[in-house]
């Protein structure tokens, strides 16, 4: 899913529509939050009004609802090896974890201690290559803090394909 920011208000939601010119203009005056389009090929793209509240309530929560109380399942972790080999039947498998903005970044190493050696380790039992961008995150821009704006996911997207280009030569 690629993702958009413009602007909260009037202006913003104006300068999508014409932008896009796929909704009508009153339903975008009265869409104060996102706009969505899922096309034929299952291409899903979601314009988000970048608040920057909104980030920053996301950041409280997760530092005070989410970290206190979750912890790594070790059910989600067995039935990522079961997806992987799934997928391995398919084709080549690769794990990528996108970055994030800094505030979410530390909130998640924290939530899961050694989350990336897990993963690596993971990964090296199975063989497959880990590409981690989290360390990245100043290099991209953010709709909502753990979501990328539309070019930073083309750009990230674009990084990805050359590395799987690169793995498989």
């Amino acid at each position: 899913m690629l993702i958009e920011n413009y602007t909260n208000g009037l202006l913003g939601r104006l300068i999508y529509y014409f932008d896009h010119n796929e909704e009508t203009l009153l339903t975008l005056l009265f869409n104060t939050f996102k706009v969505s389009k899922i096309r034929k090929n299952g291409f899903v793209k979601r314009s988000i009004i970048k608040d920057e509240k909104s980030i920053k309530e996301k950041i409280e929560r997760y530092r005070y609802k989410n970290l206190p109380n979750y912890i790594l399942s070790q059910d989600r972790f067995n039935y990522l090896k079961k997806t992987i080999e799934l997928l391995r039947k398919k084709g080549d498998v690769y794990i990528v974890r996108l970055p994030v903005i800094q505030e979410i970044k530390v909130i998640e190493d924290q939530l899961i201690e050694n989350f990336d050696k897990k993963i690596e380790d993971l990964c090296d039992n199975k063989n497959i290559e880990y590409f981690n961008f989290i360390n990245y995150s100043n290099d991209f821009k953010y709709s909502d803090g753990n979501h990328l704006e539309y070019n930073s996911a083309k750009k990230i997207s674009e990084i990805i394909a050359l590395k799987i280009k690169d793995h498989r030569q």
